[in-house]
């Protein structure tokens, strides 16, 4: 008999355990759950480091410069020193700003011109530019002394002069005068040129 209840009692005591156990575990048997940690975009927590995201100190656009393009000095070395003939050819070291133009300008006591645009013969290094058959003053101007200038224009004013004709011809900009270098423009170099007496004939 004292078997008996014993068997019984043990058989009782492990139902009784059976369903402590139960109780403690979630319904659907899964294990006890944890703070969800977001690796989104929107994510609410501190980001995990990963393979999408940024080193340290570099920009997380690749396509992002780490820095401006350099600025190169410009400079012009033909013609050279003296009375020049009214028809010339210029050309000198440098380049553009970046997604910019170089142009041709002219000054002649208070007006202003802009003549054409350069063409950019290399951007080795500083970088090399010339202008072919550039016409110093009108006809009227033979012996007056002029400061022929090299000029950064920006992207707009440069398609806007190209556009720009005289007559019809898109290569007569030097009979527009200007009351200085409109906006758009930066004077890169300039140096004085004197005009000889003799040659007459325009480019």
């Amino acid at each position: 008999m004292a078997l008996a209840v014993l068997a019984a009692v043990l058989v009782i005591a492990n139902e009784s355990d059976r369903s402590k156990e139960s109780d403690a575990s979630p319904p659907d048997g899964s294990s006890p759950s944890r703070p969800a940690q977001s690796v989104g975009p929107f994510s609410t927590g501190p980001a995990q480091p990963g393979k999408n995201q940024p080193e340290p100190g570099t920009s997380p656009d690749p396509a992002t410069p780490a820095a401006d393009a350099p600025e190169y000095a410009v400079t012009i070395e033909k013609p050279a020193d003296g009375p020049v003939a009214r028809c010339i050819d210029v050309s000198g070291q440098g380049q553009s700003a970046q997604g910019h133009q170089l142009w041709i300008g002219m000054r002649v006591d208070k007006e202003f011109f802009i003549l054409r645009p350069v063409s950019q013969d290399s951007t080795t290094g500083a970088g090399r530019w010339s202008a072919k058959s550039v016409t110093v003053g009108s006809e009227e101007g033979a012996g007056a002394d002029y400061a022929i200038a090299v000029l950064d224009v920006t992207p707009d004013l440069s398609t806007t002069l190209t556009r720009l004709t005289v007559d019809g011809q898109p290569d007569s900009l030097w009979r527009i005068a200007f009351s200085s270098y409109p906006a758009g423009t930066v004077v890169k170099a300039e140096r004085p040129l004197h005009r000889n007496a003799a040659d007459q004939a325009g480019c």
